[in-house]
């Protein structure tokens, strides 16, 4: 939304750009803390050794996404209006990524069999959320097959 908004002010500034890149910042990073917070409660069904790998994930794409800014930063640092350039191909890069992590957990990450067990698993155990999620999905009729106390199966080892 910032690389739009930039590209519909061509760039002039002021105080309604302004205000518009700190809005839309602020939406972004409502939404990015909401969906870091439901991955680490799907993660928190599973094994702790999965959130673990999660942080450390997302540790490391806050070092690459400040690589990627320097690098951008650094392309254009002599040319006219290099500035603005490199922070449009930051945001263009940026919002792919983002939009394939999110696409990802939408479409992929519940079908992964890791996945479905453990969901079908707190289902089991009583969470409601989990439940719905899989009925949503249509996943219940494994649900009932999923036992509070069966054991970790070999296949994830």
């Amino acid at each position: 939304m910032s690389l739009i908004l930039d590209l519909a002010t061509s760039g002039r500034g002021g105080r309604g750009p302004f205000v518009g890149v700190c809005v839309v910042s602020a939406t972004f990073g409502l939404a990015d803390g909401i969906a870091q917070g439901g991955m680490v409660g799907d993660l928190s069904y599973m094994l702790p050794e999965f959130i673990q790998s999660f942080l450390a994930g997302l540790a490391a794409s806050g070092a690459i996404t400040s690589c990627l800014r320097m690098l951008t930063k650094g392309l254009f640092d002599n040319s006219q209006n290099g500035l603005r350039k490199g922070a449009i191909l930051f945001f263009a890069i940026c919002a792919i990524f983002e939009l394939l992590c999110v696409l990802l957990y939408t479409f992929v990450f519940p079908k992964l069999p890791i996945v479905k067990f453990f969901r079908s698993k707190a289902a089991s155990e009583g969470s409601k959320t989990v439940s719905i999620d899989l009925v949503a999905g249509g996943i219940q009729s494994h649900c009932e097959n999923v036992g509070s106390n069966q054991t970790f199966p070999k296949w994830i080892l």
